[in-house]
C-alpha cells in the first residue's frame, strides 16, 4: 500500500490541504477560501467554524480522488471521533 502525507497549510484567506507520495511529489492539493471579517479600518477577523469547515471540506475533497483511497477511511474514522469545538453551541 502507498503511503502518503496530508499536509494542511493554514493562510490567512484559506486553507489548502495538499497530498504527497513517499517521493514528496504533490498528487492532490486542493483550497478552499473563508471570508474575511472587517470590524472596523485596519483590522480583519475570522471566523473559527468558517476556518474548520474550509480544512473539513478540502480534505474530504482530497480523499475522493484516487490517490487518497488508502488514508480516506482513516480521515472519516478520525473526524466521526473528533469532539465539539469549544465554540459550539
Amino acid at each position: 500500500m502507498a503511503k502518503h502525507i496530508l499536509a494542511i497549510d493554514q493562510g490567512t484567506t484559506g486553507t489548502t490541504v495538499m497530498v504527497l507520495d513517499e517521493q514528496i511529489r504533490v498528487v492532490g492539493r486542493v483550497t478552499r477560501e473563508f471570508p474575511q471579517i472587517y470590524p472596523k479600518p485596519g483590522w480583519v477577523e475570522h471566523d473559527p467554524e468558517a476556518i474548520w469547515e474550509s480544512v473539513t471540506t478540502a480534505v474530504q475533497r482530497n480523499s475522493s480522488m484516487p490517490h487518497a483511497r488508502p488514508w480516506a477511511r482513516r480521515w472519516a474514522s478520525w473526524r466521526a471521533l473528533t469532539p465539539p469545538t469549544p465554540w459550539a453551541t
